[in-house]
């Protein structure tokens, strides 16, 4: 009887590829922190496969007055600490008053008025950042920006 190595090493081939994939169908996304920053997007996601109870708390958000109080409820306690400048410390919306870790989140600020300065967001700690905003006043002939800063009324969103 001859011996037949080519099928001894197939079929040992075809037994590591099953068994592969039943190890593969093991690891299944339990928890949002199992897939990296930017890797799925609305391409991904089947039309209809969010709803809106998905939506009820997509973020952590908060309107802030050009004094740098909190308008109406949010999910922050805010300060004006100087002309155009606020912080900002974003707490569970569960009712805990601990700061909510912003690493990783996608931070924006909106003036409340269309005509409104430009604003920027500086992260300042756990929870907290700093909003600022800045009004082109002059651009001299060489390109020179200055700017300045005054209150404004906005709305900060935190995506996590």
């Amino acid at each position: 009887m001859r011996r037949y190595p080519s099928l001894v090493v197939a079929s040992l081939a075809l037994a590591a590829a099953l068994c592969g994939t039943a190890v593969a169908a093991g690891e299944i996304i339990t928890r949002p922190d199992q897939v990296a920053a930017d890797v799925i997007d609305s391409r991904h996601v089947r039309p209809g496969a969010i709803t809106r109870a998905d939506l009820d708390h997509p973020a952590l958000r908060v309107r802030v007055s050009r004094e740098g109080e909190v308008v109406g409820s949010g999910d922050a306690t805010a300060r004006r600490l100087t002309v155009g400048r606020y912080q900002i410390q974003f707490r569970d919306p569960s009712g805990s008053k601990a700061p909510v870790p912003l690493d990783g989140c996608a931070i924006t600020a909106t003036p409340a008025t269309p005509v409104a300065p430009a604003l920027g967001v500086t992260r300042s700690g756990v929870g907290t950042i700093v909003v600022w905003s800045s009004r082109t006043t002059n651009v001299n002939a060489s390109g020179a920006v200055s700017a300045r800063s005054e209150d404004v009324a906005f709305d900060v969103i935190a995506v996590c």
